[in-house]
């Protein structure tokens, strides 16, 4: 029978789990920026009216790629991190290192949710220059990549305080266990 899964596997397999979605929207923002600029290369090049709206579509698709980029990034451990001095440190020094670094994030994450809130809420009603999309279709991707690193924060925090609590796994056959 396997072993139950703990707090700390549960906020990996979380934070496994928001990697792929992120992935998967950070693919689709892709695909809308690439191919909005395509079509509005093609637009200009052929003298086509009425396509004005694709670079507008493209910049949007760019702002969701960088973000959904970025928290896929922290998901993997890819951004910029202290790793010279976590990767050295050992036991508890390392323990509290991997604490401190997802307090600091949950930290930048709650403040850049309370101001893409704040944008949201002054100027989310009013729409862009071509489309007359609210503005909040923007400033919503600050929000998702806010909320990203907050969940990434506190499965971080949960799997760091529960790493030594938790009993390990019964021995394999043939292994005495210590």
């Amino acid at each position: 029978m396997p072993p139950t899964p703990g707090a700390a596997d549960i906020a990996e397999r979380v934070v496994g789990r928001t990697g792929q979605l992120l992935a998967v929207l950070g693919v689709a923002a892709f695909a809308v920026t690439l191919s909005s600029t395509v079509l509005g290369v093609l637009a200009r090049f052929f003298a086509l009216r009425g396509l004005e709206w694709t670079f507008e579509v493209a910049a949007i698709g760019f702002l969701w790629t960088t973000f959904l980029g970025a928290a896929l990034a922290e998901t993997r451990g890819e951004n910029v991190a202290f790793a010279l001095f976590s990767d050295r440190a050992r036991g508890g020094l390392k323990r509290a290192l991997r604490i401190g670094a997802a307090v600091v994030l949950a930290v930048l994450a709650v403040k850049l949710a309370w101001s893409a809130g704040l944008v949201v809420n002054r100027s989310g009603h009013v729409p862009t220059p071509l489309l007359r999309w609210p503005n909040a279709v923007i400033s919503l991707s600050l929000l998702a990549f806010a909320l990203a690193a907050m969940l990434i924060a506190g499965c971080r925090i949960v799997s760091a305080l529960r790493d030594d609590n938790e009993p390990s796994a019964a021995p394999a056959d043939g292994e005495t266990g210590r």
